[in-house]
């Protein structure tokens, strides 16, 4: 824990002692191991390579799950490429990030869902790089693919001088 992360205890992986050995709970807690460290501001966490080591006389199997998190990071600019009909000022409220918050997955796909929640898109992928940018920040693209524009107005109303008005 040099740079303050704390692995969950095995159980709190759903890794109970005693249990019969099998791969799948063994990878799923390795890649929550992975999702947990980037909730807490690790972008970069990266599961190593895992060590299982079975002794059949005692029927016990050891497993290491190292995890590589990296510096904690914080968002940087985000840009929308692809909104070339829509005002950016409306999409920008739409972000529920700031530059300088830490850095949370979460936040990154409750952005993009809110984006899609406005129906002008057909797709938004969230994009970013391997490194950090000038700033020490991470820099987040969302590429969004426009939807044909579908919208019918109409109009009326009644003046008592005039009439109806269409």
């Amino acid at each position: 824990p040099r740079n303050g992360f704390l692995a969950p205890t095995p159980e709190a992986l759903k890794l109970e002692p005693g249990q019969p050995a099998a791969a799948q709970p063994v990878l799923d807690a390795q890649g929550e191991l992975v999702s947990q460290a980037q909730r807490l501001g690790y972008a970069f966490a990266k599961a190593g390579k895992l060590d299982a080591v079975i002794a059949k006389d005692t029927k016990r199997m050891d497993v290491t799950l190292p995890v590589t998190t990296g510096p904690i990071v914080h968002m940087g600019e985000f840009t929308i490429v692809g909104a070339d009909h829509v005002d950016q000022r409306f999409l920008r409220r739409r972000v529920l990030f700031r530059p300088g918050d830490r850095y949370h997955p979460d936040v990154m796909d409750k952005t993009r869902q809110s984006l899609i929640d406005t129906n002008l898109f057909s797709t938004v992928v969230v994009g970013q790089p391997d490194k950090l940018d000038a700033r020490g920040r991470l820099p987040i693209t969302y590429t969004v693919t426009e939807r044909k524009p579908r919208s019918v107005g109409a109009g009326g109303g009644y003046a008592t001088d005039e009439g109806p008005i269409v």
